[in-house]
């Protein structure tokens, strides 16, 4: 919605504000939640580093109607082509994961 009112950078111009300020007190800033390349360039371009966390596309796709109720399917699936840095299967339990994402940022 946010897009649609101020543009397509919405997301991108907020994030870099943020991130100039967290930077400030420290060397690292996640971003949790990246949905278009636009916002996945930006990141890179700040040095960032790009990790998917990805899903089998068949519990996927369902998860993805239920939480936009179809709305904006296009906008959530903008990155299956994006050539991130690293590419994390999300497979397991909670603890797996969170030991994969460690291991790809340290």
């Amino acid at each position: 919605m946010m897009r649609h009112l101020c543009g397509d950078d919405v997301w991108v111009k907020m994030m870099f504000n943020v991130a100039l300020r967290v930077r400030r007190g420290g060397p690292r800033c996640v971003v949790g939640d990246v949905r278009n390349k636009s916002e996945a360039r930006f990141l890179e371009s700040m040095r960032g580093i790009g990790v998917r966390i990805e899903r089998d596309r068949a519990m996927r796709l369902p998860s993805i109607e239920r939480r936009t109720g179809g709305f904006d399917m296009e906008m959530e699936m903008d990155l299956d082509d994006y050539p991130f840095s690293h590419v994390i299967m999300n497979d397991g339990s909670k603890e797996s994961l969170f030991e994969k994402v460690a291991i790809a940022l340290y």
